[in-house]
């Protein structure tokens, strides 16, 4: 829907001494998560906690300064932008990155995007929330446009 927040949130914690790959994401429903993360196959996005880095379509795009890996107490969101037809990534309610490198624009806007966390972990304990509220306001992306 058009201009409503499309997020999804997750806080990780973890009982484990070594830095787990975490993701958080989207995808389509029939992505594989048993063998990958999001974003390491097409369709999917996803910011991996391990790096920091945004993951789209099996392509690295970008690093958020090598800052912003995540992990224990950390909320971590990811949202789908359909003005802009992006994909975009939140830590700890602050706005990271759009997505730039995205799929066609019609099969973009025409997927059915899934919220999607995996991890390589043995162990790990997450909190999911997808209905809100959410620390990011997804509203603060559009304020000053002219169609809002």
């Amino acid at each position: 829907d058009y201009g409503h927040p499309q997020e999804s949130s997750s806080s990780v914690s973890s009982s484990s001494s070594r830095p787990e790959r975490i993701a958080v994401g989207i995808a389509t429903a029939d992505f594989d998560l048993e063998n990958n993360l999001p974003g390491w196959k097409t369709p999917s996005f996803g910011l991996h906690g391990d790096n920091g880095a945004i993951y789209a379509n099996s392509r690295r795009t970008k690093t958020t300064n090598g800052t912003e890996t995540f992990g224990a107490g950390d909320v971590v969101g990811c949202g789908v932008d359909y003005v802009r037809e992006k994909v975009f990534f939140t830590k700890n309610g602050t706005f990271l990155a759009f997505v730039d490198e995205v799929m066609d624009a019609s099969e973009f806007v025409q997927a059915k995007w899934v919220p999607t966390v995996g991890t390589d972990a043995a162990e790990v304990r997450l909190q999911v929330n997808l209905q809100g509220p959410f620390i990011f306001d997804f509203m603060s992306l559009h304020r000053g446009r002219a169609e809002f």
